[in-house]
Formats: C-alpha cells, sequence, structure tokens
C-alpha cells in the first residue's frame, strides 16, 4: 500500500497522462527500427521510447513452458495466484521488435503440500524433512528459498514431512505467516484442523510404526528408521527429550511434492520475467 502512496504522489507531482484498463498490443517501428510508439485498444500512441515494465508470465501456459520447463516435472502440481492478466504480453512485445529473451528455469517453485491451491512458503521447520528415499536432506529451518531449492534437487524433487502425534497436535501457524494470516492473504496447511481434513482425503497418511509409514509414503523402510533413529537423537543432545520425535507413538507423514520453480514456485519470482506457483502432488 505505500508503495502504490509514494509512486501516487510522485505521479500527482508530474504531468504524466495514466490509461487505465488499457492492453497495449505491440510496440511500432519505422522503417530504420526505430520505436515510434504503440498500439493500444487498436489505435497508435505516439512516442519516443517505449519502458517495458511488466515480465509476469503466471497465466500462459506457453511462456511456462517455454521459460520453466522444469515445472513439468510436477504436472500439474504447477499454478498461478497472480492475475490472469499475467500472461507474459511484456516478453511477448519485447520478443516481436528483436530482444533476447534470457532466463530459462531461473525462476523458483516454492513448497505445498497441495492441500489448498494458495500461496504458502514456509512449511513445517519442527518436522523432519526426509526425499523418497527416506533420507534427510536438508536443515528444516532453513529459509524458504533454501528449502525449496533443496527440495528441487531431490529426485523426482518431492520430499516428505515426518512427525508423531504430539506434533500432530501442537502444531501452530510459523510466526512469520500470523501477519498475513490476519489479514486474510494466505491459508495454512501446517494446523491440526487441516491435518485431520488430509487424513480423510489421503493428503497426510499415519502408521503406529515407521516401518509402516515408509511403506505407505513409499520409501525403504530401514532407510527411514535410521534417518528418524539419527534425527532423534540428535535432538536429544540439543532440547529436552520432549523436543523428539518418538517412534513408539502414532506418526504422520505429509507428503510434499516440490516443482517448478515449482519454482517448487513462487517466490524468489523468476528473474527477469514473474514466476508461476508450483506444487506438489498427493501421494
Amino acid at each position: 500500500m505505500k508503495i502504490t502512496e509514494c509512486l501516487d504522489t510522485a505521479l500527482s507531482q508530474t504531468s504524466v497522462d495514466l490509461a487505465c484498463r488499457s492492453r497495449v498490443e505491440k510496440i511500432e517501428l519505422d522503417a530504420q527500427g526505430a520505436v515510434t510508439g504503440v498500439v493500444v485498444g487498436g489505435e497508435h500512441v505516439g512516442c519516443r521510447a517505449v519502458v517495458i515494465a511488466t515480465g509476469g508470465y503466471g497465466g500462459s501456459s506457453e511462456w511456462i513452458r517455454r521459460l520453466l520447463p522444469k515445472a513439468s516435472r510436477v504436472g500439474d502440481w504447477v499454478w498461478h495466484v497472480g492475475n490472469p492478466t499475467n500472461r507474459g504480453d511484456g516478453l511477448t512485445m519485447a520478443e516481436e521488435v528483436g530482444a533476447d529473451i534470457r532466463g530459462v528455469d531461473s525462476g523458483l517453485l516454492l513448497i505445498t503440500p497441495n492441500f489448498v491451491r494458495d500461496f504458502e512458503v514456509i512449511g513445517p521447520d519442527w518436522a523432519l524433512m526426509v526425499n523418497t528415499q527416506g533420507r534427510r536432506f536438508a536443515a528444516e529451518d532453513g529459509a524458504y528459498w533454501e528449502i525449496a531449492e533443496a527440495i528441487e534437487a531431490q529426485p523426482d524433487s518431492r520430499a516428505f514431512f515426518v512427525f508423531d502425534r504430539r506434533l500432530f497436535e501442537d502444531a501452530k501457524p510459523h510466526p512469520r505467516v500470523l501477519e498475513a494470516l490476519a489479514a486474510g492473504a494466505i491459508t495454512v496447511s501446517w494446523v491440526p484442523k487441516v491435518f485431520n481434513e488430509q487424513l480423510q482425503k489421503g493428503g497426510v497418511h499415519e502408521s503406529p510404526t515407521i516401518a509402516g509409514l515408509a511403506a505407505k509414503m513409499g520409501v525403504d523402510a530401514a532407510t527411514l528408521e535410521m534417518t528418524v533413529t539419527r534425527y532423534t537423537d540428535s535432538l536429544a543432545k540439543l532440547a529436552p527429550l520432549t523436543m523428539a520425535l518418538d517412534p513408539c507413538t502414532t506418526s504422520h507423514i505429509a507428503e510434499l511434492h516440490y516443482g517448478s520453480d515449482s519454482s517448487r514456485s513462487d517466490r524468489r519470482h523468476p528473474r527477469n520475467q514473474s514466476c508461476p506457483r508450483s506444487g506438489c502432488r498427493k501421494g
């Protein structure tokens, strides 16, 4: 809001004309290749220079295919949370007049359990994260882009979060998302109410044993049991035993399928274009 207010204040101090709800269709050049203006609504608007200040393409499947081909790894777990008019018009116009479009696969796919198709960046840093081989591969409390990139680098760009019953019941939204949650700007997935709903839908799996959980995850039981034991032992050295996973209690897993830059999508945006959102597939 403050950014908009600053822009509005700056505009009020100039003689700039605004044309809202006006889609620029193309950039026009003269015979020598110099810019002469743009076409808006079928009409020519003359100017000596054009600044393309839009690069978003999340609403265009064609641009996603071209600029974010790694998103294909996650199939229909890729979606766009922005405006549907975010369809790469700026990129198209630039390319039509000879611009070189760069930055293929430079976007970041953000993590999501795909319970809902909403913007959600931060996963449960209180749970054990493993890949499809049952191995831990990153610190769960890393920055959201570090987690996203780490999952993207795993086999099939997938990961699982494993936790016990106590953590299941005590789960709370991450402190960093509370303001956005209060404003109604986001939906959170990593809370007990959603876990219970997903238990019925198959998005969260449970088993009284780690081996049983491994079978539902489709990972090697011995590897997962070893990973859980090492994780629990490491926590026991750093904090009270109550903070550790208890393999003897009912354990839960929410499958996370990371994909496109999945961005695992959202959000570092692709570096010279905006990023479509990515997601996960139910196990």
